[in-house]
């Protein structure tokens, strides 16, 4: 299938990569691109206005895509620079850092690719750091579909054979957690090292008490309550504030009946695997205990005096504790 990519403004490159046949931009389409865009420009194939308008945005790290994938791509940038790739017909938000063995993140309920804040610089010194915002979170628009952990796994594997980066290593924290797993069990020739954060495989093995709080929240709590993480979805949701109590209800539902992964299915798992949890985490200590002895030659990592949102808590030991687990000093483990 052909390649497009879909670019517009960051920073300015004069040189237009010679490995991309095709750029497609609002019904403009530029085939067999040449040595620049001055050089387009003379052409008569972008006017001086479009060309303020287009440029190459992360040139480096685009370039490893592959021509010769099946998949077709599609690259979008906003006029703000931001980059989404397409997929299943949604604008998938992402955005990549440092260089090396590609690592991906994979964040929280109602979460976006700032839930790794405080891992992503300290991460990003050893590899190609990757991150991406399902669908009806952060910067990508929700979908008609209910959420289901199925569904983001299904999401998060055709993301990853998008890129053409091969195996990755997964890290991923609570709802990401689940995920990475299940793309772990489904997938194992994408996965090249895992760690759980957080991370639940039964909606069963949480407490009565703790279910019962779930089915008693309400939009109003979380605005009340969680006002930081309301204020940010109505700031860069594409499908604005009014939209939040749908999500709000999908993530309800899906908290209170999912996941539903079998023990039997962890033991699948054969990647490296690393299980860190907060050692105050609402997640009863046995069910991560189970999540650890399921998975064969598993690591356990409790990070002390922390709860689920460990990653902020302490961030200085959880990202010692994922480099140790990833890296022989500052060296990619085979």
């Amino acid at each position: 299938m052909r390649l497009q990519h879909f670019l517009c403004p960051d920073r300015y490159s004069q040189e237009t990569p010679r490995s991309w046949s095709v750029v497609r931009t609002q019904g403009l389409a530029v085939t067999r691109c040449a040595e620049s865009w001055r050089s387009l420009a003379t052409e008569g194939l972008l006017g001086l206005t479009t060309l303020s308008l287009l440029i190459w945005r992360r040139v480096e790290e685009l370039a490893t895509l592959s021509l010769d994938s099946q998949v077709e791509l599609n690259y979008i940038v906003d006029f703000g620079g931001s980059v989404y790739l397409r997929i299943r017909n949604s604008r998938i938000y992402y955005e990549t850092s440092g260089a090396g063995e590609p690592l991906l993140l994979l964040h929280g309920g109602f979460g976006t690719v700032e839930d790794f804040a405080s891992q992503t610089p300290a991460l990003a010194k050893h590899f190609k750091v990757v991150a991406f915002e399902r669908p009806g979170h952060g910067h990508t628009a929700d979908t008609a579909e209910p959420f289901s952990f199925d569904t983001m796994s299904a999401y998060t594997i055709d993301f990853i054979e998008s890129l053409k980066l091969g195996a990755m290593n997964l890290v991923g924290w609570s709802d990401g957690a689940i995920i990475a797993l299940l793309v772990t069990i489904s997938r194992p020739e994408l996965v090249r090292r895992l760690v759980s954060v957080g991370g639940l495989f039964n909606a069963n093995s949480q407490s009565p008490e703790d279910l019962n709080w779930i089915r008693s929240l309400t939009p109003e709590y979380f605005r009340k309550h969680m006002a930081a993480l309301v204020g940010r979805y109505d700031e860069i949701s594409p499908d604005g504030p009014a939209h939040f109590p749908v999500v709000f209800e999908k993530t309800k539902r899906l908290w209170l009946n999912e996941p539903n992964i079998a023990t039997e299915d962890l033991a699948k798992i054969s990647a490296p695997t690393m299980v860190m949890a907060g050692d105050r985490d609402a997640i009863p200590p046995e069910h991560t205990l189970e999540l650890f002895r399921s998975i064969k030659g598993a690591q356990l990592c409790i990070i002390p005096d922390t709860t689920h949102f460990l990653l902020s808590e302490n961030p200085g030991m959880v990202n010692r504790a994922i480099l140790e687990f990833l890296t022989v000093e500052g060296k990619l483990r085979s």
